[in-house]
């Protein structure tokens, strides 16, 4: 496993200045909006094959998001300056299969809310959607293999980026540059479609 960075606030500081200036657009496919997006570079750790996320996860398991990523609950928290301190995105999951429930936090449920490393500032009328490591969101109604841990603060979060949730038909995946899965990604979402029968 590797570091990288997580939110750093250089780049946070300008998610503010950049609502309605950027040239890169997302496509909310539910809202049939275009919003546009800041990618921002964080700490987190990469866990390059299957067997270190598995021993890393607190939960594992296939999960359908409830809600469309518009009508989520968006999580922001900023310096007194203005300036963007942290942000996520809690989606609520249908919990279709559990494969680790290291702390018992899923147990019966079946529905759990998990964070996801993207966010959704709104200022007036004005959106910008803030993407940790080119991190896409999960899609209402589709089925993901997802990789959780504590955060230690009562939350479960989505770990490994991009490779710590999969969706369960291939077909779907939205193609992803080598560059931002890499060569190990594309090894671990193999060997987790082998295992968890994706």
């Amino acid at each position: 496993m590797r570091r990288i960075t997580w939110f750093q606030r250089g780049s946070a500081l300008l998610c503010c200045g950049a609502l309605g200036f950027l040239g890169l657009h997302a496509h909310d496919r539910t809202a049939q909006t275009t919003i546009p997006v800041l990618q921002v570079h964080g700490d987190s750790i990469v866990y390059a094959t299957l067997s270190e996320l598995e021993e890393a996860a607190d939960i594992i398991a296939f999960v359908r998001p409830v809600t469309p990523f518009l009508g989520r609950e968006h999580v922001n928290s900023f310096y007194s300056d203005g300036a963007i301190q942290d942000f996520y995105t809690k989606s609520r999951v249908d919990m279709l299969k559990t494969f680790k429930d290291v702390n018992g936090a899923v147990g019966a449920a079946r529905t759990f809310e998990m964070i996801e490393p993207v966010g959704l500032v709104e200022q007036g009328s004005r959106r910008l959607k803030l993407q940790i490591e080119g991190y896409s969101e999960t899609e209402s109604g589709k089925t993901y293999l997802v990789f959780l841990k504590s955060n230690g603060l009562g939350g479960y979060s989505v770990i490994n980026m991009n490779n710590g949730k999969i969706i369960s038909d291939k077909t779907q995946e939205i193609a992803q540059d080598v560059e931002e899965i890499g060569i190990d990604g594309l090894k671990l979402r193999a060997e987790a479609r082998g295992r968890y029968r994706l």
